[in-house]
Parts: structure tokens; C-alpha cells; sequence
């Protein structure tokens, strides 16, 4: 739970974000009043995979999993009351709990070539498939012997670089052997 003496209003729910993992103002005041061991104050996630500083031609661009909570027992009873006043609060009371993965990676060569080898965001209503995911593309991303795939798709890049981010992603998700993208579903519970 959070203050009682809470500044109320509607801007404590600005620029909600109904389908990603950023946090609104109450949103943050609820990970701070529950120590969040997030890394992000305006989200919740951590690194995922991190890359050595020994970087050559291989860049590990952004690696993360992401998580949002749902509001339950006290919290839930706290926001349910606030919702009779400032009916806006539904906003947050309302989340389903929401997790995610997001992984890209770069091709950087000495003259200047560069081209995304692999960006894949996935969300998950349900946290044993999150998990199950996380755990198995960890270990494919770790173990990728990324200069070689990289050299693959650039030889190759005349069937995906004229497409747009979804196609382009889609087709490398196919290269790679992997699930597409699924990210950006609406958070909230249909009452």
C-alpha cells in the first residue's frame, strides 16, 4: 500500500501506458512502497543477457526481461476506494499481470555496415510460458554463434531489408527458429 496522503488526481495516471511495461506516476509510488527490485524507476525490469565490454563487431544493443504487476488483497482494496472518487484510478486497478522478454542485437563491420541481426520482444499473460521461454532463448541467444548468423543474414539481406519492422522482424524470427514477435496487448481485464 501507499500513503494515505497521496496528491489525488489524474495526473498520477498520466501517459498510462495500456499496452507496455512503463510505469505511471501511482504505478511507481505502489514499486517504491514495495521496494521493486527493478533497475528502472519508470518500469519494471531488469538486464536479461549482458554483453562483455570486449566489443567488436557484435552489439548487444538492449536485453531485458519486463514484468507489470496486477493490484491485489491490500492494494487492490486501497485503489477500489480511491476509484470512487477519482474513477480514472480504474486505469491501474485493473491491470492483469504482464511479463516480457525483449532482446536485440547488431551487426557493426570496420566500414560502416550495420543492420539489426535480431530484435524480439515477447509478451505473456501467463508467467509458467514467460519463464519456460525465458529460460530456453537464453540459452540459444548465449550460445549463438552470432558473427556467423550475422554473416548469414547480411548474405541474405536482399529477401528482408526492403521490409518494414514487422515482415523484417517475422522473416529473421524465421530465420532464427524462433517465435515471432507478440508484444504490445492491451493489459487491462475486459470487466
Amino acid at each position: 500500500m501507499i500513503s494515505q496522503s497521496l496528491d489525488h488526481g489524474a495526473h498520477q495516471v498520466r501517459l498510462f501506458a495500456v499496452n507496455g511495461f512503463e510505469l505511471c506516476p501511482l504505478e511507481q509510488l505502489y514499486q517504491q512502497a514495495n521496494h521493486d527490485l527493478s533497475a528502472y524507476h519508470d518500469a519494471n525490469k531488469l538486464d536479461w543477457i549482458v554483453q562483455p565490454d570486449e566489443i567488436e563487431n557484435i552489439v548487444l544493443s538492449h536485453s531485458f526481461v519486463l514484468w507489470r504487476r496486477g493490484y491485489h488483497n491490500a492494494a487492490a482494496a486501497q485503489l477500489s476506494n480511491w476509484c470512487q472518487t477519482y474513477p480514472i484510478y480504474h486505469r491501474v486497478l485493473q491491470i492483469q499481470p504482464k511479463w516480457g522478454l525483449d532482446f536485440a542485437i547488431e551487426s557493426i563491420s570496420a566500414n560502416g555496415t550495420i543492420f539489426e541481426i535480431l530484435h524480439f520482444e515477447h509478451d505473456f499473460f501467463e508467467y509458467d510460458r514467460f519463464v519456460e521461454m525465458k529460460l530456453d532463448y537464453q540459452d540459444r541467444f548465449v550460445n549463438a554463434d552470432w558473427p556467423h548468423i550475422a554473416q548469414a543474414i547480411y548474405r541474405r539481406r536482399n529477401e528482408w531489408a526492403h521490409l518494414g519492422f514487422f515482415p523484417q522482424s517475422q522473416w529473421k524470427c524465421e530465420f532464427f527458429g524462433i517465435v515471432p514477435e507478440n508484444f504490445g496487448q492491451t493489459i487491462w481485464h475486459l470487466l
